[in-house]
């Protein structure tokens, strides 16, 4: 009764459920049931995202956005026969597609996702971190480049301590990637006075230091400004500890006083 509660669910659709996710999850989970209680018994130490992106991947809307995003050769509707996936529901759920992309400032035309290409990696990124859908393989090296840059950038961090804080690198790490997996298609920016003030911080010539010293030499290239550009973007939006321990009172007070003054970060302020 208090888990029908919790869920807003009545028994009979609790007990469909739970039967489903132990056939998913049958070599790793066990769901023991009784009129009382459910008990769960994990027989594999995994964290708790591990579970959501095994139901994610499931997901016939995030498979075919995934599709939309690889640009192969492959056509939708083969794609749509190869998942088992309807007629009708591949080009309902397009429709769907279409519109979450408009949402973000893209588009979908001729079945592929368009727009600014800083746009589309941040969705690429939404999709691998928090989704569990992988649109590129970063096992190659790529996230090693980029945690042990973040490692070296602060010195109270060690690789054992990021690995048990994901969220402190892995949704930034794989933003940061997509500045080599996805070189082939050029960056542009809409020209920002507020993004050329936000330059002015001090922790800006020290990214731009360790990214030409961390990552050019594995990535074999030498960043455009434009890459450059991107990678800043990044940390400014993504959660990291890149050289969190430079931060000092006087080093945030500037900050602030920065974005108060040239940024529209005032108007988040309540009056």
């Amino acid at each position: 009764d208090e888990l029908s509660t919790l869920t807003s669910l009545q028994s009979k659709s609790l007990l469909s459920i739970l039967q489903e996710l132990q056939e998913t999850f049958e070599e790793e989970l066990t769901f023991n049931l009784d009129t009382q209680q459910v008990q769960l018994i994990e027989h594999h130490s995994h964290q708790t995202n591990y579970y959501f992106h095994q139901l994610y991947n499931q997901s016939t809307i995030l498979k075919i956005l995934r599709f939309f995003l690889l640009q192969g050769n492959q056509s939708f509707n083969e794609f749509t026969q190869k998942e088992y996936i309807s007629i009708a529901t591949g080009y309902r759920v397009r429709q769907k597609c279409g519109l979450l992309l408009r949402s973000v400032g893209l588009d979908l035309v001729k079945n592929q996702v368009v727009g600014p290409e800083y746009r589309i990696r941040f969705l690429i990124a939404l999709l691998q971190f928090h989704f569990g859908i992988e649109i590129y393989d970063l096992n190659d090296g790529s996230m090693d480049w980029v945690t042990h840059m973040i490692v070296q950038s602060n010195s109270q961090l060690s690789h054992e301590l990021l690995e048990i804080t994901p969220d402190e690198y892995v949704h930034f790490s794989i933003l940061v990637a997509l500045t080599w997996k996805r070189r082939e298609f050029p960056l542009e920016f809409p020209e920002s006075k507020e993004f050329e003030k936000l330059k002015n911080l001090f922790m800006y010539p020290i990214l731009m230091e360790h990214c030409q010293t961390y990552l050019e030499p594995h990535a074999n290239m030498t960043f455009t400004q434009e890459e450059l550009d991107y990678i800043f973007l990044v940390y400014c939006s993504a959660n990291s500890s890149f050289s969190k321990d430079k931060w000092n009172q006087e080093k945030k007070t500037h900050t602030i006083q920065l974005i108060l003054q040239h940024t529209r970060g005032k108007h988040l302020l309540s009056k």
